[in-house]
C-alpha cells in the first residue's frame, strides 16, 4: 500500500511539474506540494524495509554472495534506468547535450531520474550494511547508517549542488 501511495504521488508530482499545474492550484498549492513531497521519503522508508525483510533474510539462508550479486544487478538496473531518463531529457530538449553528459556521470541533475541515481548508490551501500547487520546484529546496522549518513549526504549534495539547466522543448 505504501509503495502504491509513493508511486502515485511521484507520478502526480511529475505531472504537475511537467504541465505547470502548480500555478493553477492557487491557495492549495503549498498543501499539495507538501503532500506530493512525501513520495521520496516513502520510497526511502520502503527501501529500508525491503533491505531488512528481503535481502537480510535471503542473506541468512543463502549467504552474502547471492545477495551481493542481486544488489549489484539492481544497482546496474537503476543506473541504466537513470541513463535512459537522461537520454530522454536530452532528446526531449529538457537538457543540453553537455548537461546530459554531465548527468550521466552524476555531475548534473536529470529531469525526473534522480531517485534512480539514489537507488544506484543505495543498492551498493546496502551490501556492507547487510553484512554488518548479519555479523554484529541490528544495532551495528543502525550505527553504520547513522555514521554514513553525513558522509553520503555531503557527497550526494556536492554532486547535486549545481542547478539543473533546463531548456524548453524544441519547437515550443
Amino acid at each position: 500500500m505504501a509503495r502504491t501511495w509513493a508511486v502515485g504521488l511521484a507520478l502526480f508530482a511529475h505531472g504537475i511539474s511537467t504541465f505547470g499545474g502548480v500555478a493553477t492550484l492557487g491557495d492549495a498549492s503549498p498543501f499539495v506540494q507538501l503532500l506530493v513531497r512525501t513520495a521520496t521519503p516513502t520510497f526511502v522508508f520502503m527501501f529500508g524495509i525491503m533491505l531488512e525483510l528481503v535481502y537480510e533474510r535471503r542473506a541468512l539462508f543463502d549467504g552474502m554472495r547471492p545477495v551481493t550479486r542481486r544488489l549489484l544487478l539492481r544497482s546496474a538496473q537503476c543506473y541504466l534506468g537513470y541513463q535512459l531518463t537522461v537520454i530522454a531529457a536530452v532528446i526531449g530538449g529538457y537538457l543540453t547535450a553537455g548537461a546530459g553528459a554531465e548527468a550521466l556521470v552524476f555531475l548534473q541533475n536529470s529531469r525526473f531520474g534522480n531517485i534512480l541515481r539514489f537507488y544506484s548508490f543505495a543498492m551498493l551501500a546496502a551490501i556492507p550494511i547487510i553484512w554488518l547487520r548479519l555479523r554484529y546484529g541490528p544495532v551495528i546496522g543502525v550505527v553504520a547508517l547513522l555514521v554514513s549518513r553525513p558522509i553520503v549526504s555531503r557527497c550526494y549534495r556536492s554532486a547535486c549542488s549545481r542547478p539543473i539547466r533546463l531548456r524548453p522543448p524544441q519547437g515550443a
